[in-house]
């Protein structure tokens, strides 16, 4: 059989289905403010967008769970045409991201104003103050690996790491979760695994591996960027299954 993935706001919720510029649904980001980050809370360090990621796989869990993003497809769902500016298109949106996830520095509030690009947290319980801190829990795919490995920036180490199936990101074991009257971790989550509500063998039910990834996404700004106007990318999320 087919298992497929939901991406929903909230723990087990409905499919995300924000309005895109030029039609269909997805995720939408948010406006970016130059030298800062979306989504803004109050207070230090505080907002982010959250997506919890579940499946409906009955017999065995799904595996080797990863994300990347890719270039915006126009054809996959209708209408789905660019929404960017005359003056833009998908690729030279593309190459943005890219190229800002490969420049950027390090600071997970952009107090530095030079931290640019799409990030990733897979710290689902991290501290509000410690959350995206890539000096920390930063992993380029390549030489840098710091603490739990948590935080990636899409494009980092030559526009390379979280770009396309073969360099994807694979999802932290700190990002496992299940409902047990709220939001808990499980007691053995493991990289890239999402559990089954129920039933499974020793180490795929909820409770032991957890049944949603809860993942959380920032778009930063540098204070200099000077392209402004919507864009927009594929976020792409690959998994493996047996039933």
């Amino acid at each position: 059989m087919t298992v497929s993935l939901t991406v929903s706001n909230t723990l087990d919720g409905a499919t995300v289905s924000d309005a895109l510029a030029g039609g269909g649904t997805g995720v939408d980001l948010g406006s970016v403010t130059n030298g800062s980050y979306s989504d803004v809370g109050i207070g230090t360090n505080v907002g982010q967008r959250d997506l919890y990621v579940y499946h409906d796989a009955v017999a065995d869990p799904i595996t080797d769970t990863k994300t990347f993003i890719q270039q915006y497809l126009t054809d996959l769902i209708a209408p789905h045409t660019y929404g960017g500016p005359g003056t833009s298109s998908p690729t030279l949106d593309f190459g943005r991201i890219r190229t800002m996830g490969d420049d950027s520095l390090n600071s997970k509030d952009n107090a530095d104003g030079a931290s640019e690009g799409l990030w990733i947290d897979m710290d689902s319980d991290v501290a509000e103050v410690n959350q995206f801190d890539y000096a920390t829990n930063g992993f380029d795919g390549n030489a840098e690996a710091l603490g739990n490995l948590s935080v990636a920036k899409y494009g980092d180490d030559g526009e390379v790491h979280g770009i396309g199936l073969a360099n994807a990101i694979v999802i932290k074991a700190a990002a496992m979760v299940y409902d047990s009257g709220g939001e808990t971790q499980p007691s053995a989550p493991a990289d890239g695994v999402i559990g089954l509500v129920a039933g499974g063998d020793v180490g795929e039910t909820a409770a032991e591996a957890g049944d949603n990834a809860h993942i959380k996404l920032r778009m930063y700004l540098k204070t200099s960027f000077a392209t402004g106007g919507i864009h927009q990318f594929e976020y792409v999320l690959a998994y493996s299954f047996t039933a």
